[in-house]
């Protein structure tokens, strides 16, 4: 896949998630494009930027987001504001 047909997703992590599903979480978004994702860690949230094609959006939302994921939140990077508090998105939610 090609980088331009990747975008960049800002992922932030449920507050109830595991130190283990996080990295493991990490771990799948940097296979699906072959690299590594940028974490961010701080007192407003805990989560990573990865770029990702719109195919692997697809299975890493599958797999990682929903009632049983470790992911709260998917959106592109603006999608915070500038208080800290997250945007609506139309990724949240579900698939």
């Amino acid at each position: 896949m090609s980088p331009m047909n990747e975008k960049r997703y800002l992922i932030v992590f449920k507050e109830s998630a595991t130190p283990e599903a996080k990295t493991s979480c990490m771990s799948h978004a940097a296979n699906l494009r072959g690299g590594h994702v940028k974490e961010i860690k701080n007192k407003l949230m805990s989560g990573f930027v990865a770029s990702l094609s719109d195919a692997d959006l697809v299975e890493f939302k599958s797999a990682n987001f929903g009632d049983r994921g470790p992911i709260d939140f998917i959106g592109a990077p603006s999608a915070r504001s500038a208080g800290g508090g997250l945007l609506t998105s139309t990724h949240r939610g579900g698939l």
